[in-house]
């Protein structure tokens, strides 16, 4: 849990907190759940591609496409 609620100081916010709880929003927790959900979805998606397919994807829009080292090491083995 987080927004403080192990907090054993009394603190109001986390720049009064002493004791070292975590203050982080549990959004932020469960965005990154749910980020990590999706790129298993993608790279689950991306290894059902053609190898030229995703070398075309890669080459558009590389800052979007982070494809999992282990399906571009198989797409590697299969276009050598």
């Amino acid at each position: 849990m987080s927004n403080g609620i192990r907090c054993i100081c009394a603190a109001y916010g986390e720049c009064e907190c002493a004791c070292g709880a975590d203050w982080t929003d549990q959004r932020v927790y469960d965005l990154q759940e749910e980020v990590a959900i999706l790129q298993e979805a993608v790279n689950a998606l991306l290894s059902m591609l053609p190898p030229q397919t995703i070398n075309d994807l890669n080459f558009l829009a590389p800052e979007v496409l982070s494809i999992n080292p282990e399906v571009l090491k198989k797409i590697n083995e299969t276009t050598n």
